[in-house]
Formats: structure tokens, C-alpha cells, sequence
């Protein structure tokens, strides 16, 4: 996942594009190394096994950018983008509010084990209020 894939459309819907990589788990996880640096989680960065939770890590990247305008691992290096993967180094705006930084923190942990689930952010309460006054 990542902002270029994300088609919007009117009426406020937005579908997925660009399944190139995409795969189905059929077993415990994978080890593939693919994707761009900026959205890739831990796991993946330190070529371990990984599930479906990478994807979740992406959700909370992508998320980060969307409120930022910014990727939150930007880096002037690779080396310097992987560390900042590999802590989780997250810096927000003081714009943000308070919610808005739980989910997007929820999201992005480094172990997988503690990392939201899409049905906890649906019941986000940063979520419920957007979809709430979503017109």
C-alpha cells in the first residue's frame, strides 16, 4: 500500500490499484523482500518471516502520510530510512490531535504481536468520529 495505488473517486470512494505483488498466505507467513522502502515494515526490512500484519504496518504508513504529507521513515539515506523502520521512529506535527497519533501508533509497532487490528481501528475512536461526519 502506498498513496500512489490508492484511486479516489467522486462521491468520496476509493478503491486499491496495482496488485502486482500481492500474494495469498496460504501458510504461516512469507519471506519475500518486496515493495518501497518508505512502507515496508520491520519484518520485511530485516528479511523475516511475515503475515498479513506488513499490510497493517502500510495501513498506518500510509495513514501517517495522508495527515502529514509526508512519509514518517523519510530518510537522506536507505540506512537511515531502515533504522528509523526498525525503532518505529515516529515524529508528529503538534497539528496532529491526540487520536489522530494513537491509531496512526496503534498501526505502526514493531512487533507484528502488538500492532492493531483492522477491526480495533474500526472502532478507533478517530475513525468512528470521520465516519460520523462524513457527509
Amino acid at each position: 500500500l502506498k498513496p500512489e495505488n490508492v484511486l479516489l473517486f467522486p462521491g468520496g470512494r476509493a478503491k486499491l490499484a496495482d496488485f502486482g505483488w500481492c500474494a495469498e498466505f496460504k501458510s504461516a507467513g512469507r519471506m519475500t523482500f518486496c515493495g518501497t522502502m518508505d512502507y515496508l515494515s520491520p519484518e520485511m526490512v530485516s528479511r523475516q518471516l511475515h503475515d498479513h500484519r506488513v499490510d497493517t504496518w502500510a495501513v498506518g504508513v500510509l495513514l501517517y502520510e495522508m495527515l502529514v504529507g509526508s512519509p514518517p521513515f523519510y530518510a537522506k539515506s536507505t540506512n537511515q530510512s531502515i533504522h528509523r523502520i526498525l525503532t518505529a521512529d515516529l515524529r508528529f506535527p503538534d497539528t496532529l490531535s491526540a487520536a489522530a497519533r494513537e491509531l496512526v501508533r496503534g498501526l505502526i509497532k514493531v512487533d507484528p504481536e502488538n500492532r492493531m487490528d483492522l477491526k480495533e481501528v474500526l472502532s478507533h475512536q478517530w475513525v468512528r468520529e470521520a465516519l460520523e461526519s462524513a457527509p
